[in-house]
This record gives structure tokens, sequence and C-alpha cells, in this order.
């Protein structure tokens, strides 16, 4: 729907996970099937929130949708394996998001990955991603030995392991 209005006497089928297929009239309120909620999942379980030292991540998405009787109150909820989402991240210059759940990060830091229904309902799952630089796993120093006289310094040459994607800034203490 282009102009965000949805065309009249429009029906949509979703499929049940149980392959059953059940109407949705747009048009009416009684025992119409809703989207009634999105979940995120990464690697086959509900996520609000991952940490990720890689490049890309995928998700993946459960929707459900339900009926509603006569007052409101949900009558049956199932998830539905055929339901359009639309993917989209909180910060488009840090990470996008393709069309089936791919995030790829563009910078270092947090982003947040929404998967929204697209029947007008308002209902989306959301997931905070921190996109983070590897963790260091060792340093590696030009000499391995130095013996030193009071008073005198000594310049050394290290590397941060692993090379790339990881900080080369140390905070150096001693003891």
């Amino acid at each position: 729907w282009n102009n965000g209005n949805a065309p009249e006497n429009r029906t949509v089928q979703y499929t049940i996970s149980n392959n059953e297929t059940l109407p949705y009239d747009e048009n009416t309120n009684e025992n119409s099937l809703f989207v009634s909620s999105i979940d995120i999942i990464h690697n086959n379980q509900k996520t609000t929130e991952l940490s990720v030292t890689g490049d890309t991540i995928q998700l993946d998405k459960i929707v459900r949708v339900a009926t509603k009787d006569e007052e409101g109150n949900i009558i049956e909820e199932q998830e539905v394996t055929d339901k359009e989402i639309i993917w989209y991240t909180s910060v488009d210059s840090m990470a996008s998001v393709s069309e089936d759940g791919k995030v790829t990060r563009k910078m270092y830091g947090d982003v947040t990955v929404y998967a929204v229904a697209t029947d007008g309902s308002g209902i989306y799952g959301q997931c905070t991603i921190h996109f983070l630089k590897n963790r260091a796993t060792g340093i590696s120093f030009t000499k391995k030995k130095v013996e030193l006289q009071p008073g005198l310094k000594y310049y050394t040459d290290y590397v941060v392991l692993p090379e790339t994607d990881v900080s080369q800034n140390l905070k150096w203490t001693s003891s």
C-alpha cells in the first residue's frame, strides 16, 4: 500500500504453521486475524540483545496471528509461516539489514534492529545488537627478555593479537 491506505474489500491469506489457511478481512472486526506478536530469533532462540564481534549476523522472526471474539478477547493465537514483515535498523549509518534479516555492520557500536508487521497493526519485534571489536587474545613483543639497570628506560615494540579489528592502544601499568 504505497499511499499508506489499505485497498477496500482486501482479503489477505496467511498460512498457519499446520498448513491450514485462514482468511483475514481488513474491513471486519469479528473473528479477523491480526498480528499479535513478533519475536526476533537467533540460533533458534528468542532474543532481545546480542553481542557480535563479526561483520554480519543472521536474524529470523516468529510472527503470530490471533483471532478475537465479539468482546475483543483473543480466541486463538498461532504462528504463521508466510507473514511479511519489514526489517530496518535504528541507525542506517551503523548497520544495514536485508529483507531476509541479515544484519551487516558498517560501524562498531550499538544498533537496534526491528521486524515490523506490514498490516498496519503497529506490532514489531526488536533486538539490540552490540557490534564489538574483537577482543585481544595476547600481546607479541619484539624482545622476550630485557634486563634494566635502575633508572634506565627501555622502549619496546609490540602488537596486540589478533592484529585486525582490535585496538592497538594499551594502558601500561607496573607493579
